[in-house]
């Protein structure tokens, strides 16, 4: 007998999962894993193929049960030391009563979260209860990875969790006060999001650690066949001996001009790497050329007549009336005709935006009662701030964009 689900319209159709399938297998015979755009492109058919393919109770299911409960779990095994353990020995398989012994915890406890893990693709049962590290656990014994799990867990997680009531109780208004956000909701606490990272012990490293590893997975403006770096800041620098190329405007310990020094050696100006005092402090190891500046983005910016001030994560960090204070206190430095504003920052689609772009998006909203912004969106903040758009620089879906702003 014919199942009653195949005229159900809740549950999946061949109309819906036939041409993603031939998708998926067009897409995989011209794949090319060297291409990040190729593999990205064929990861979000194969991802589209498998939520075709479920019913509504098993999104559900998976949404609500398995997913919710792997970020607590992958915790507490970083917590146990246990993608380190399970990497002894050789990285040979271990069963979950030896782990439980190397990590003096109980057996059967570490037997169900390895289950679970297992079960999400994070470690591999190589045998009934028996199990080994993927790449994807492997990865948590490097710092730009796992510094991720504690900072998330520790930092957004309470923030998440606050937001629906947060929501109700402020009457589904738009937040756009960094002093009441979900996360003074969740956290208990009349500090804003950056007070309270900077002052409970060890989350600014966290933060740090994490964002320096986040930003090196992923395609860059400075890249090749990205923004044109040499055309477009290079060939009509001034030729003046202090002449600046690039200021790092908040370049927190310096991963971004570290890499645009490292891509492009060559070039002659100035590099400036500016933040807080306490962040400058902490930096060490500097290229040479690298100088490093105290300021405060909030106050006029000293440095007049730079050829480029980059803001990477910046404004996406705050509300229209602080982005623009931010961008008033650098407008004055600005040479007219020559130098420019980059900010490289999401710039949300008009339609069928990236999970990665609008997730960050209800994370700033939880965090910082700020947001990502689309297009139109820019522009307007732009324009109220005195300054125009010259150019919007996008390389990948999901990935930040390069927004070249002049003085008009």
């Amino acid at each position: 007998m014919e199942s009653t689900h195949n005229v159900d319209p809740l549950y999946p159709s061949r109309e819906e999962v036939l041409p993603l399938l031939e998708q998926v297998h067009i897409k995989g015979l011209s794949l090319d894993l060297s291409n990040s755009k190729s593999r990205k492109d064929l990861m979000e058919t194969t991802r589209a193929l498998s939520l075709a393919l479920e019913t509504p109770m098993e999104a559900i299911v998976r949404m609500a049960w398995a997913e919710k409960s792997l970020m607590p779990l992958v915790y507490t095994a970083m917590n146990l030391n246990l993608f380190a353990k399970m990497n002894e020995n050789g990285a040979s398989p271990k069963s979950y009563e030896k782990l439980a012994e190397m990590t003096d915890s109980d057996p059967i406890l570490l037997g169900r979260i390895l289950k679970h893990l297992a079960a999400m693709s994070f470690v591999n049962e190589t045998g009934p209860g028996v199990f080994a590290n993927t790449r994807l656990s492997q990865s948590m014994l490097h710092p730009d990875y796992s510094s991720a799990i504690p900072f998330l867990e520790t930092t957004l997680s309470k923030s998440f969790n606050a937001l629906p009531k947060f929501l109700v109780d402020t009457k589904y208004r738009n937040c756009t006060d960094p002093m009441k956000s979900a996360f003074q909701a969740g956290h208990n606490t009349s500090l804003s999001a950056f007070e309270w990272s900077s002052t409970t012990p060890g989350q600014l490293e966290l933060l740090t650690t994490y964002m320096a590893g986040y930003n090196r997975t992923l395609t860059r403006w400075m890249d090749k066949d990205c923004y044109p770096v040499e055309q477009n800041l290079y060939i009509d620098l001034s030729k003046e001996p202090d002449a600046v190329l690039l200021v790092d405007v908040g370049g927190g310990t310096g991963h971004d001009i570290v890499d645009f020094h490292k891509q492009y050696s060559g070039l002659s100006g100035r590099l400036i790497l500016q933040d807080r005092p306490d962040v400058i402090a902490s930096v060490t190891n500097l290229p040479n050329k690298i100088e490093k500046m105290p300021h405060d983005f909030f106050t006029e910016q000293p440095i007049k007549g730079a050829r480029a001030y980059y803001l990477h994560f910046i404004l996406h960090d705050w509300p229209d009336s602080a982005c623009l204070d931010i961008l008033q206190n650098l407008k004055p430095a600005l040479k007219k005709g020559y130098s420019k504003i980059l900010i490289n920052d999401h710039v949300v689609p008009a339609q069928n935006a990236h999970y990665s772009t609008t997730g960050l998006d209800i994370m700033m909203m939880s965090l910082f009662a700020s947001m990502e912004r689309t297009e139109e969106h820019w522009r307007g903040l732009i324009e109220k701030a005195g300054l125009k758009i010259v150019a919007i620089w996008t390389y990948e879906r999901g990935t930040e964009s390069l927004i070249e702003i002049e003085v008009p």
